[in-house]
C-alpha cells in the first residue's frame, strides 16, 4: 500500500478503511470497521497514539503521526497518519513507511555510504560515484 484513507470516529473506531489499509494489515475491513483502533496499535505505541487523539478531539489535525498497527500474522507495520477532524469524524490519509523506516535505520547504522536497492553502486560521503563489481 502506498496510500489510503480512512475515517474514524472521534472516540476512535473505524467507521471506513480504504482496502488497501486492511490488505496491509491483513486484517478483513469488517474485522477492522466498529472496533477500537487500539486493538490494532503496538502496545508500544498505545500511549502516542492516545495523546494524538487527544489533539484530534481539542480540533488538532495531526500530521506526519506514526505508530506500528499490528498485522494479522503478528507482524507490525510502521504507519504514517495525517488526520483531520472534521464534524465528529477523523478523516485520514495513511501510508505504509516500513520501508522507509527499514532504510533509515540502514542509514543510521552506515552513514558514509548509501547502496543502491539492486546493490549495483555505492555513493559514499565523498561524494563520487563507484560501481561494485
Amino acid at each position: 500500500m502506498t496510500q489510503g484513507l480512512s475515517v474514524a470516529t472521534l472516540e476512535g473506531h473505524f467507521t471506513s478503511l480504504h482496502p488497501a489499509l486492511s490488505t496491509t494489515l491483513g486484517w478483513f475491513e469488517d474485522e477492522m470497521r466498529g472496533k477500537p483502533l487500539l486493538d490494532f496499535v503496538h502496545p508500544d505505541d498505545h500511549a502516542a497514539t492516545r495523546a494524538a487523539s487527544a489533539e484530534l478531539v481539542r480540533g488538532h489535525a495531526q500530521m506526519f503521526f506514526e505508530n506500528r498497527y499490528r498485522h494479522r500474522d503478528g507482524s507490525c507495520r510502521w504507519l504514517s497518519w495525517n488526520a483531520v477532524p472534521r464534524g465528529g469524524l477523523v478523516y485520514s490519509a495513511v501510508r505504509d513507511v516500513i520501508e522507509a523506516k527499514a532504510a533509515a535505520e540502514a542509514l543510521a547504522a552506515h552513514p558514509r555510504q548509501l547502496f543502491c536497492k539492486d546493490g549495483t553502486c555505492l555513493l559514499e560521503a565523498d561524494c563520487y560515484i563507484k560501481r561494485s563489481a
